[in-house]
């Protein structure tokens, strides 16, 4: 892995014996994933199997494989950067936190997952982070217009959005606009 790793960042091809390696392990550790139910919703598990001692490689190689890809996807997307994450959610999540400080104002549709609306709207204040709910559909600059930030200011991450109208609005160099996408494995 340390090859595949180290080809990944100085831009070789890595020996096809490694990525063989590598594939062959990763559909192991997938073979043993198991979809379960517990505490009323599913997820995936990997049970513990006691004739497989390499299990605790399993994650490991999921993640390598997460990593290595990521790049692609930030290609793919047009971005600066992209990050794997098992879930949605994780991901908003994961990307609020990190880009919000208490004080900070997110400028959201409406219509939006139901998920995400409760962490905006129940979860996020309790961190003096604001949402001001909008109808993306309008595109009357004023109710579009983020807020000035009250801490330091923060570059923008990325200049891309998934609103037309969002262009003509709020473009300061404050304005911090993360690109979702949802992608699976074949």
């Amino acid at each position: 892995m340390y090859r595949t790793f180290k080809s990944a960042i100085e831009g070789w091809k890595p020996p096809a014996a490694d990525v063989e390696l590598l594939n062959r392990e990763l559909a192991r550790a997938r073979e043993h994933e198991r979809l379960v139910f517990s505490a009323g919703r599913f997820g995936i598990a990997l049970p513990p199997s006691p004739d497989a001692l390499d299990q605790v490689l399993w994650p490991v190689v999921r993640s390598a494989s997460d990593l290595l890809t990521a790049d692609a996807l930030a290609r793919m997307e047009d971005g600066e950067s992209a990050q794997v994450m098992a879930s949605g959610m994780g991901a908003i999540g994961t990307t609020l936190v990190q880009l919000c400080s208490s004080g900070d104002e997110i400028l959201s549709g409406r219509t939006i997952y139901g998920g995400s609306y409760a962490l905006m709207k129940n979860l996020l204040p309790r961190f003096g982070v604001k949402t001001r709910f909008v109808d993306t559909r309008s595109v009357d600059a004023e109710a579009h217009k983020p807020q000035p930030p009250r801490g330091p200011v923060r570059p923008p991450i990325s200049r891309a959005t998934g609103y037309p109208s969002s262009a003509k609005t709020g473009s300061s160099a404050w304005s911090r606009r993360p690109k979702a996408s949802t992608a699976t494995y074949p």
